[in-house]
C-alpha cells in the first residue's frame, strides 16, 4: 500500500500543523482560567504600581478647601432658585467638611493661615441658609459660633444680623445688646455705619 507523506517521514504520531492546542497554549489558557495573568515582562508587578505617588496632606487639604467652596457656591445658587431646603443641605455639608478640615490640618501640622476666612465663609453661609428657611434659632447659633472666633473684620456684621433676628423674634433686650456690641466694634471713622445702628 502506498505510504502517505507523514508515514514515510515518520510523522504519523505528530500533531497536525494546524493545531493550536499545543502545550504552551494550554498553559496560557490554564493561567487565564485560574486568575493568573500571562505577564512575561512582569509589567503588573507591585513595583510598577508603587511608582504612583500618593497625595501629600497639603494636597488633600487643598482639595477639601475646593470642595467646601464649591458647596458654598452651590448653596447660593440653590437659594437663588428658591430651593431653600436643598440649599440648607449643601450649607450643612460644607460646615461638616470645614470642621473635619480644621481637625485634619491640626493633626498634620499644616499651615492654617486661611482658616479664619474659610470658617467665616462656611458658617456665614450656613447661617444665611437657616435664615432662608425661617430657622432663626439655628441661624443665631451659627452667627454666635463665628462671633466667638478670633476677631474678624466683619464681626460687627454678625452682631447686626443677630440683633435683627432677635428683633424678629420680639426679643428686644437681646437685640439691643447685639446692636450695642456691634456699635462698640465700629471704628470711629465709620460714622455712617454707627448712625444706622443707632437708628
Amino acid at each position: 500500500r502506498p505510504m502517505t507523506m507523514q508515514s514515510s517521514m515518520g510523522l504519523s504520531n505528530m500533531r497536525p500543523w494546524t493545531s493550536v492546542g499545543g502545550s504552551d497554549a494550554v498553559s496560557v489558557a490554564t493561567m487565564s482560567m485560574s486568575g493568573n495573568t500571562f505577564d512575561p515582562l512582569n509589567a503588573t508587578s507591585s513595583h510598577i504600581n508603587s511608582v504612583v505617588r500618593e497625595k501629600s496632606p497639603r494636597e488633600i487639604a487643598g482639595e477639601q478647601e475646593l470642595q467646601i467652596n464649591k458647596h458654598i457656591d452651590e448653596t447660593v445658587l440653590l437659594k437663588s432658585n428658591s430651593k431653600k431646603i436643598e440649599a440648607l443641605d449643601k450649607a450643612k455639608e460644607a460646615g461638616k467638611k470645614e470642621q473635619l478640615l480644621r481637625k485634619y490640618k491640626k493633626a498634620h501640622s499644616l499651615p492654617r493661615d486661611n482658616d479664619l476666612a474659610l470658617t467665616f465663609a462656611t458658617w456665614f453661609n450656613l447661617a444665611r441658609a437657616y435664615e432662608a428657611n425661617d430657622m432663626m434659632d439655628e441661624a443665631i447659633e451659627s452667627y454666635n459660633f463665628l462671633a466667638n472666633q478670633r476677631k474678624h473684620p466683619l464681626s460687627r456684621r454678625l452682631r447686626i444680623n443677630m440683633g435683627n433676628l432677635y428683633y424678629a423674634k420680639l426679643d428686644y433686650s437681646s437685640a439691643i445688646r447685639q446692636y450695642k456690641i456691634a456699635l462698640d466694634q465700629t471704628e470711629k471713622d465709620e460714622r455712617s455705619v454707627a448712625h444706622k445702628i443707632r437708628r
